[in-house]
């Protein structure tokens, strides 16, 4: 009884170590966001991966974001803001899901966002992910 209490147990823990990490995961990208519109943004949410949000109140028209740490970045990101009273956004149909929306290799990656104007007013947002820091 005696050693089979002590397989276990060295088993649970053999399972546990591997398993589990206090350790936060290590930030492997960067950021840059560029706002490449002719009018501002507010309220933006930038998100890159699961649990990757950056936000920031406003970006001007033109203005670009210093680099900002990530865990990941996936290659259709997440992205929310407004343009005036309007909400603009883009949803990956898809969401993070590996296979359908691809993890990019660590680095770094600019998010290029450029609201368009129709001719009624309405805005929309494309949102890009480009290699490489503005």
């Amino acid at each position: 009884m005696g050693v089979r209490v002590s397989l276990l147990s060295l088993f649970a823990s053999v399972v546990l170590s591997g398993c589990w990490s206090a350790a936060e995961p290590s930030l492997r990208s960067a950021v840059v966001i560029r706002n490449a519109s002719t009018v501002a943004l507010t309220d933006v949410h930038v998100i890159t991966a699961p649990g990757d949000e950056l936000t920031d109140a406003s970006i001007a028209a033109g203005a670009t974001i210093a680099a900002r740490a990530v865990h990941a970045v996936y290659g259709n990101i997440h992205v929310t803001a407004r343009v005036g009273n309007q909400p603009v956004s883009v949803i990956p149909i898809e969401g993070f899901a590996d296979g359908f929306n691809t993890r990019l290799p660590d680095g770094t990656y600019t998010v290029v966002l450029v609201v368009h104007t129709e001719p009624d007013g309405i805005h929309w947002l494309e949102a890009s992910v480009d290699p490489g820091g503005a």
